[in-house]
C-alpha cells in the first residue's frame, strides 16, 4: 500500500511538473492594420489587438525588435514601392516563423515607416533567437541593412504605446475599430 501511495504521489508530481512546463499562454489573435501620420511621413502598423486584454504576460518580459531597412525608393512618403511589398511581406513571414522556431515568442506586430520594416516580439529568452536571426538575414537578405535589438520590457510599454492604436487613431477609424475590437 505504501509503495502504491508513493508511486501515485510521484506520478502526480511528474504530471503536474510536465503540465506546468508544457503550458503556454492561450494567446488569441485579432490582427488590425492601420495607417497614421508621423514626423517623417506615414507609417503602417499591423498589431494583434487581442493581446491588450492579457498584456503584459509575465513569462515574456523581453522585447525583440528586428527588421530591415528597404532600398531607397522614389516613393516620397518612405513606404515601400509596390514591387517591394510582396518581398517584404514574405521576409516578415519567414522572420516570424524563425523566431517562433527558436524559442517561446509572441508576435505582437509590425511597423513600416521611413524606409524601414520592424517586427515586434515578446520572448522569454533571446539566447538562441538573436544569432539565428543574424544568420537568417545574412542568407535571406544579404544586401539589406538588418538589425536585431533585445531589451527588457516587462510591462509591454512598447506594445501599449507604440503598436496598439492610441485614442486619436481609434477615433479616426471609429467604424472599422468598432468592428475589429468587437472580435477581441
Amino acid at each position: 500500500m505504501l509503495t502504491t501511495t508513493r508511486f501515485m504521489i510521484a506520478a502526480a508530481s511528474l504530471l503536474l511538473a510536465s503540465a506546468a512546463f508544457a503550458a503556454k499562454p492561450a494567446v488569441r489573435e485579432n490582427w488590425w492594420t492601420y495607417k497614421a501620420g508621423y514626423d517623417q511621413g506615414p507609417g503602417i502598423t499591423e498589431v494583434n489587438i487581442a493581446l491588450m486584454d492579457k498584456a503584459p504576460l509575465d513569462d515574456y518580459p523581453v522585447l525583440l525588435i528586428t527588421g530591415v531597412h528597404y532600398a531607397k525608393s522614389r516613393e516620397a512618403d518612405g513606404l515601400p514601392p509596390p514591387k517591394d511589398v510582396e518581398r517584404l511581406q514574405q521576409l516578415a513571414k519567414d522572420t516570424v516563423a524563425l523566431v517562433k522556431k527558436n524559442g517561446e515568442a509572441i508576435y505582437a506586430g509590425s511597423f513600416t515607416y521611413n524606409r524601414e520594416q520592424a517586427l515586434f516580439f515578446y520572448i522569454q529568452d533571446p539566447t538562441k533567437i538573436k544569432p539565428a536571426l543574424e544568420a537568417f538575414y545574412k542568407e535571406k537578405c544579404a544586401n539589406c541593412q538588418s538589425y536585431v535589438t533585445v531589451r527588457m520590457d516587462r510591462v509591454w510599454q512598447t506594445y501599449r504605446v507604440n503598436l496598439y492604436p492610441n485614442a486619436a487613431t481609434r477615433k479616426w477609424y471609429a467604424k472599422e475599430w468598432e468592428a475589429v475590437s468587437a472580435k477581441k
